[in-house]
């Protein structure tokens, strides 16, 4: 996988079999990607918490894309129920 550092994965499958059985997360792979997730979004508060500085530029970038994305809702023509193909 091009760009994805396998080690949360491989731990996400491992915690999972761990508590549900062997082979559990190959069955359940939205588990896996759930729990990646929050392990990532868990790495990112402590980045935060830790860098000062670091956590008001992603805390400003944030912002900035939810009001661009914001826009884009409402710049977006009403009766369309997937956004146009690229």
């Amino acid at each position: 996988m091009h760009g994805i550092n396998a080690d949360p994965l491989d731990e996400a499958v491992r915690r999972i079999d761990k508590a549900f059985g062997p082979g559990y997360a190959k069955g359940h792979p939205q588990l896996v990607a759930a729990l990646v997730q929050a392990a990532a979004f868990d790495r990112v508060a402590r980045v935060i918490e830790d860098r000062p500085a670091t956590g008001e530029l992603v805390r400003k970038t944030l912002a900035e894309l939810t009001e661009m994305m914001e826009e884009l809702e409402h710049d977006r023509p009403t009766g369309h129920a997937e956004p146009p193909a690229r």
